[in-house]
């Protein structure tokens, strides 16, 4: 290449990068003057203030698909952000083309993306009726809105989008269970136990799927004693006034009631849907097995040997005794409460694991320092 040619090159190259520089900058002092501009229409949707909203939307017709934050939201999105100003999602709904209820903020939300995340289910069902085909639309993140409202807790948000997103995990691609375990994941951890019981009889499969960690839906469970009687109760007694002993413990016993009976039944679905494969059984059960023992979780392990008896022999490198013995005593001494069955804890799991299913002792009937 000639020097003129390189030179004239250069002169190109740079004045590209210039261009995209003050692209960049004027885009900048656009969205600045957008801002200030519809100001005024963001404080009213914040104030809930419906006839502010009406009348500066009535002068400018722009501001139904304006950007009015800097994460680029419209109005929309802030009205069903707030979780507050319904009212104006109903209005502004009415006003907006279907184009218009589609658009996207910064991080790729629409308008039903931002209810999800909020949780704000009544606009969910408003914005259904405008662009249903919202429902699954993901953002820049490809996350489903039902992802979204299970990552932030919002279960009737959840209990609204299950009924439309059965099939959400059944495309045929490889990693649909593995997106489905993550799923019914975060309805255990936000101990939404019903919805993930009802998940995974849609989707038993589920069950025998282990993540790349080995871990299973039935191990994320015995990591989970605050779902069972026995870790419920002894986690309030930490906690407890002597005062209200009376009242908490009754209303506790109605509340682990109702909770139990759909745990129970998930724990049981899984392990019948695990021991299918009475082989793999083994396998797979000895990770939450182990967790349940080191837990004090005695439901889950009474729930493995009733439908695996095999697993009384499971061991991590033939520790199997001294995860029963010394150590498993002292937490077991240390939860048991006189006169509370409910509150044997580790000990309840001692006992249990020690005995086959038919009563005859595996290992020992029970220590000398345990509390009869």
């Amino acid at each position: 290449m000639l020097p003129r040619q390189r030179f004239q090159k250069s002169i190109r190259s740079d004045m590209g990068e210039h261009t995209i520089i003050m692209e960049r900058a004027s885009s900048s002092r656009q969205v600045q003057g957008a801002l200030k501009q519809y100001l005024p229409l963001y404080k009213a949707i914040l104030k809930r203030n419906l006839e502010s909203v009406k009348r500066l939307c009535e002068l400018d017709i722009r501001a139904l698909e304006a950007r009015i934050t800097v994460n680029l939201d419209t109005a929309l999105h802030v009205a069903v952000g707030t979780g507050k100003a319904n009212h104006i999602v109903k209005y502004l709904l009415t006003k907006m083309s279907k184009d218009q209820v589609k658009l996207k903020n910064k991080d790729g939300n629409t308008v039903f993306s931002i209810a999800a995340i909020v949780g704000n289910v009544e606009a969910a069902r408003e914005i259904v009726k405008i662009q249903p085909e919202l429902r699954n639309v993901a953002n820049d993140s490809e996350r489903a809105p039902l992802i979204d409202a299970a990552r932030n807790g919002h279960k009737e948000v959840i209990k609204y989008l299950m009924q439309f997103n059965r099939d959400i995990f059944k495309s045929g691609r490889g990693g649909d269970s593995i997106h489905g375990v993550s799923f019914v994941n975060l309805l255990i951890d936000a101990a939404f136990y019903d919805l993930a019981l009802e998940w995974v009889k849609d989707n038993r499969s589920l069950a025998t799927t282990e993540l790349d960690t080995g871990e299973s839906l039935l191990s994320a469970m015995a990591r989970k004693p605050s779902a069972f009687p026995s870790g419920r109760m002894v986690d309030i007694w930490q906690h407890i006034n002597i005062i209200d002993l009376y009242a908490i413990l009754v209303t506790e016993k109605v509340n682990t009631a109702r909770i139990y009976k759909k745990v129970r039944k998930l724990v049981e679905l899984l392990c019948k849907e695990i021991t299918r494969d009475y082989e793999r059984a083994s396998s797979m059960l000895k990770r939450p097995f182990l967790l349940a023992v080191e837990s004090g979780v005695h439901e889950v392990v009474k729930a493995i040997i009733d439908v695996f008896p095999d697993a009384i022999c499971i061991d991590d490198d033939n520790l199997c005794y001294d995860r029963f013995s010394d150590d498993f005593c002292e937490k077991g001494s240390r939860h048991y409460f006189s006169g509370y069955s409910d509150c044997f804890l580790c000990t309840d799991v001692y006992t249990y694991a020690i005995s086959s299913p038919d009563g005859t002792d595996v290992l020992h009937s029970r220590p000398p320092h345990l509390p009869q």
